[in-house]
C-alpha cells in the first residue's frame, strides 16, 4: 500500500470514529419527550380538578368528596388526593362509566409504590355517604369495586 492510500485511510478512519461519538454523545443529551418521571403516574385524568387535602381519614376524605360533588353529583367533576395515614396515597374521583353513569373511582400507592386502580360501579353518593360513615368504600348492599395494576 501506498503511503498516499494509508493517509487516506487512516483519515477516513478518524472521520468515521467522530461521527460515530458525535452521534453517541448527541443521544445521551436527547431529552425524553417529557417532564415527569418515568413509570406510571398516580394521579386523575386532568379534566378532573382535585382538592388535595393532606393527611387525613377516608371517613373525611369521603366527606369533603360529598361536599364538592354537591347534591345529587351535580357540582360537576370532581376528586381529593389525600395520605389516609396508612403509608398509601389516594386519588378519589368521579368519571362517567361505560354507560354513562357516573363511577368513583380510587387511585392508590402503597408503601411498596405498586399503583392500584378500583372501580367502584353503583352510586356514588351513596357509597360516600357509606366511606363517610363506615371508613370504606366498601358497602356491603352495593356492587365490589374492580381492581387491577395500573402497570399492566
Amino acid at each position: 500500500m501506498t503511503p498516499l492510500k494509508r493517509v487516506l485511510v487512516l483519515v477516513a478512519a478518524v472521520v468515521a470514529l467522530v461521527v460515530v461519538a458525535r452521534l453517541f454523545v448527541s443521544e445521551l443529551g436527547s431529552e425524553r419527550g417529557d417532564d415527569g418521571p418515568p413509570g406510571v403516574v398516580l394521579a386523575p385524568p386532568p379534566t378532573v380538578p382535585v382538592t388535595r387535602l393532606g393527611e387525613v381519614g377516608r371517613a373525611e376524605a369521603a366527606r369533603r368528596l360529598l361536599e364538592f360533588l354537591g347534591p345529587g353529583g351535580a357540582g360537576g367533576p370532581a376528586g381529593v388526593h389525600f395520605f389516609p395515614g396508612d403509608g398509601r396515597e389516594l386519588y378519589w374521583f368521579v368519571e362517567g362509566g361505560s354507560a354513562g353513569d357516573p363511577v368513583l373511582v380510587e387511585r392508590r400507592s402503597g408503601p411498596g409504590a405498586t399503583r392500584v386502580e378500583t372501580r367502584w360501579p353503583g352510586p356514588v353518593e351513596e357509597r360516600l355517604v357509606w366511606a363517610r360513615e363506615h371508613d370504606s368504600l366498601e358497602a356491603p348492599q352495593l356492587p365490589a369495586g374492580e381492581s387491577h395494576n395500573l402497570y399492566h
